[in-house]
């Protein structure tokens, strides 16, 4: 009877782990986006620095109780806390991030393909323990200021 009951916990533990959604864990200094009606969020620090990148479908109805959270596999290194993003590119399709500061040597400004989130850029350099400033404003698809 123990193994009759053991498959049948099994059974409903495949359930769980295939419908289970991607769940954020908690942090701060992590930096959002809005684009094409997704809001793109990049990791930043909680209990560690995380590598996460992930986004929320907003076009789609949702509860604050069932957010529908989609993981992206992100290929680069930590992004910046407290670092600033916005979109751009002739598609709208790249997301720039820049500013901020990390414990570690890191990138200033980071571009991102949104489709395959993949890390295109890296221009100029952080210094450890130093943190920049800066804003920007998307005022026309070809440029970006700071």
């Amino acid at each position: 009877m123990s193994y009759f009951n053991f498959y049948i916990f099994t059974f409903f533990l495949n359930f769980i782990f295939i419908f289970a959604n991607f769940i954020p864990a908690s942090r701060f200094g992590h930096t959002p986006v809005l684009v094409d009606k997704k809001l793109y969020i990049s990791g930043e620090y909680g209990l560690c620095y995380w590598k996460d990148f992930f986004y929320l479908d907003v076009s789609q109805h949702f509860t604050i109780a069932e957010l529908q959270w989609n993981d992206l596999t992100f290929t680069g290194p930590i992004l910046n806390i407290g670092a600033s993003m916005c979109s751009g590119g002739s598609n709208n399709d790249l997301i720039f991030t820049f500013g901020g500061g990390l414990i570690t040597t890191h990138s200033l400004i980071d571009m991102i393909k949104v489709n395959n989130s993949e890390l295109m850029t890296q221009m100029g350099e952080i210094n450890p323990q130093e943190e920049v400033k800066l804003h920007a404003l998307n005022l026309a698809m070809d440029r970006l200021q700071f």
